[in-house]
């Protein structure tokens, strides 16, 4: 839907969903008024004038898995007394603010949505008790412009609080997406990337893609004593890792490397 005030309205509802759809250069994307509990998951809402999701008066509803980019106002908004709605794997991106909580709205909750590169990723005006993080593993959410470091442990949680006007987030991830939980086949994958993204000598690259591709192999096999011949795999990529530290292996980023692998041998080991 397009060109309107609003996109797609929804107003005095319950146990509803609104699932996968697009809203875009409307004034308000997707508008949610006196409400409860409805789900609205999968939408997308793009360069709309103000808002691209506004849920107003409107509380106990979940937002999971939509998109807000774009937006010229706000990318989700959370306004006019809407209490207790939760917030999670939500993505607003480019938008001239990634989320308010507006006017009242209360204990609200908001985790594991990735807030990238809005000129102001979160605001909050007013209620009381909303929070943008539950306790590990769970944790907060992900801010394009708060990232490091991650050191004391590493445990996929920036060492500080993401602090905004009006609150904060004491458990933000490092990564995009960084509480979804891979198998170690996804996680060997996604580790590939990574050792491409380095820009390594063939030679070096090579020998690094061999030891991940010998691991991922036995995991392919069902047979559960393969586990062991995968974790002897992942030992050799570390060795090979550290025997570049500080040659053609940044300190950083071989210890980025081999932290991603020893999660996955802690995967592998546990019973």
């Amino acid at each position: 839907m397009s060109n309107n005030y609003h996109g797609i309205r929804l107003s005095n509802c319950s146990n509803n969903t609104l699932t996968v759809n697009t809203a875009s250069n409307n004034d308000r994307g997707i508008s949610f008024e006196m409400g409860s509990s409805n789900t609205l998951t999968g939408n997308t809402a793009s360069s709309n004038k103000s808002f691209g999701i506004i849920v107003s008066y409107s509380s106990n509803n979940t937002l999971t898995g939509n998109t807000a980019n774009s937006n010229g106002s706000f990318g989700i908004a959370v306004a006019k007394y809407s209490n207790d709605n939760t917030l999670t794997g939500n993505t607003t991106s480019n938008n001239n603010c990634g989320i308010s909580v507006l006017k009242g709205s209360s204990d609200n909750e908001i985790y594991n949505n990735n807030f990238i590169n809005n000129a102001t990723q979160a605001y909050v005006d007013g209620g009381s008790g909303n929070v943008f993080n539950l306790a590990a593993p769970i944790g907060g959410n992900y801010w394009s412009n708060w990232t490091s470091p991650d050191t004391s442990p590493t445990d996929g949680f920036v060492d500080e609080p993401y602090v905004f006007d009006g609150g904060q987030d004491n458990l933000p991830w490092v990564v995009q997406d960084g509480w979804v939980i891979l198998t170690p086949q996804e996680a060997i994958e996604q580790l590939i990337d990574d050792v491409a993204g380095l820009n390594l000598q063939q030679g070096i690259d090579n020998s690094l893609d061999a030891k991940l591709d010998a691991a991922f192999k036995a995991l392919d096999d069902v047979n559960a004593n393969n586990d062991v011949a995968a974790i002897n795999a992942l030992q050799a990529f570390i060795n090979a890792v550290e025997a570049q530290r500080g040659k053609k292996i940044s300190d950083v980023d071989a210890d980025a490397l081999i932290a991603t692998v020893n999660d996955i041998i802690a995967m592998l080991s546990s019973p």
